[in-house]
């Protein structure tokens, strides 16, 4: 995760934090992200001596965070046009340049609206669906949220997801999930893990998820899972965003109409446990396209749809 966080708004949550007597979930959870969260680059327009009047940054540095001093966040976003992955940005004031970032994925937040903005964000991407509950049935997907506002990427782990069998139909789920979360003046990336038996099936499957989502700028890369050069089990069928997990014990191929003893749960990376969880998951999953980039013998099954997903994988989590 990149952090850019400006001087002032450390100084100021520090005196607000340790001076409350009652701290706020939004407080509670940011305290805990400056605390005790890993694999962070820090970009701070501080200086290094600063280190030592800021208990937060200290704590930072101690927790290996890869830190970057002296950068100035004016400068550096004035006219940013490059890619974004998971980048959360706190500033003492609102900034002119707030808004190109935000469309291009990162979270942006001043001093005045952070708790506001970290509660909405928790009240939108937080939930629990019931698929044995009545009230549920038809299941629609616009009942919650996969992308929060303009993330732009989505990592589906789902062995079934392009199955389109009679009572599961991708024009029902896959394809109408996408419709419900994407924004047609946006730009996304998709990538899918699935089982993948028969190639001529798959490309098929590809052209009409391509021809269903011609309003919508998106690019499609399928990985096939091929559980021998698995490292973990990707056993459980979970959709990652920029920012959140989603996931489904029966999966994301749904029958809309059929009652099940299961549940869609949904949660961000404002809980650390979603956010470790995140980063372990992504990690392996990246491990795993390089094995199977380097799979190459005669009875190599199918294994990507395009030769450019393997690096598109790795560029955006380099991001």
């Amino acid at each position: 995760m990149n952090l850019f966080v400006e001087k002032e708004f450390f100084e100021e949550f520090e005196l607000d934090y340790f001076c409350s007597d009652k701290k706020t979930e939004p407080q509670v959870i940011l305290f805990q992200l400056f605390n005790q969260y890993s694999y962070i680059r820090l970009y701070t327009n501080a200086s290094l001596e600063f280190i030592g009047d800021s208990e937060l940054l200290s704590r930072l540095t101690d927790n290996n965070a890869n830190v970057y001093f002296d950068v100035d966040l004016d400068q550096y976003f004035q006219s940013y046009s490059g890619r974004i992955f998971q980048t959360l940005i706190f500033t003492k004031e609102p900034k002119d340049w707030f808004q190109p970032l935000i469309l291009l994925g990162a979270l942006c937040f001043s001093f005045s609206d952070y708790e506001s903005r970290i509660s909405e964000f928790i009240k939108k991407t937080h939930l629990k669906v019931d698929l044995s509950d009545p009230e549920n049935l038809p299941f629609k997907w616009n009942k919650f949220r996969l992308i929060y506002e303009h993330s732009n990427l989505l990592i589906i782990s789902d062995p079934y997801i392009l199955a389109d069998k009679s009572q599961q139909k991708l024009k029902n789920n896959l394809i109408q999930m996408l419709k419900e979360n994407l924004d047609q003046n946006h730009d996304y990336i998709a990538f899918i893990f699935t089982d993948v038996e028969d190639e001529t099936t798959i490309e098929l499957k590809i052209k009409k998820i391509y021809s269903d989502l011609s309003a919508y700028r998106i690019k499609l890369f399928v990985f096939n899972r091929l559980k021998y050069i698995e490292k973990m089990d990707i056993h459980d069928r979970i959709i990652y965003s920029n920012y959140t997990i989603s996931e489904s014990g029966i999966g994301f191929n749904l029958s809309s109409y059929k009652m099940a003893n299961s549940q869609i749960i949904c949660s961000s990376i404002f809980e650390k446990y979603t956010y470790k969880r995140l980063c372990n998951h992504l990690s392996e999953l990246s491990a795993y396209i390089n094995k199977l980039e380097k799979l190459n013998h005669i009875n190599t099954p199918f294994k990507a749809n395009s030769c450019r997903g393997y690096d598109a994988f790795r560029d955006i989590l380099q991001c």
